[in-house]
């Protein structure tokens, strides 16, 4: 009887664990869920630091919120140059970019700041393709390509 439940925990640990990483994977972006709709978005963000120019000593992140019908559809903390794809199903979007200076190694963010939005309308099979630049000490930009 205690074999069993010690090998019954095991595979709950063992699930538990497999859950954890696809969920992590896809919040951010590593794993693509494919929605009815069949639309997409394509966001790519540039984060400007000029030389002599105000910095984050510790760093800083870009934000990106998407909402549809006033409803959070995915947020992503975007770490690379690479730009960020999402399945989502077609309708009037929000998107809002943001930087949030780093406390230590990212794993706490402060406030956000440097905000700027914009809104699209995704079609079926459509890719929205977006551009984020997001200067330290300056505007923010949030343009359709």
């Amino acid at each position: 009887m205690v074999r069993t439940s010690l090998r019954r925990r095991r595979r709950l640990i063992v699930l538990g664990c497999g859950l954890t990483l696809v969920g992590v994977l896809a919040g951010y972006g590593l794993i693509h869920s494919q929605q009815p709709g069949g639309a997409s978005v394509s966001i790519r963000v540039e984060v400007i630091s000029k030389p002599l120019g105000p910095t984050y000593a510790e760093g800083a992140v870009a934000v990106l919120i998407a909402t549809r019908d006033s409803e959070a559809q995915f947020t992503e903390v975007v770490k690379t140059s690479k730009p960020i794809t999402r399945a989502i199903d077609p309708g009037l979007y929000e998107v809002r970019a943001a930087l949030r200076a780093c406390d230590g190694n990212c794993d706490r963010l402060g406030q956000r700041e440097r905000e700027c939005s914009t809104k699209f309308r995704a079609s079926q099979a459509e890719t929205v393709r977006l551009s984020a630049s997001m200067e330290v000490g300056g505007p923010c930009t949030l343009e359709l390509r």
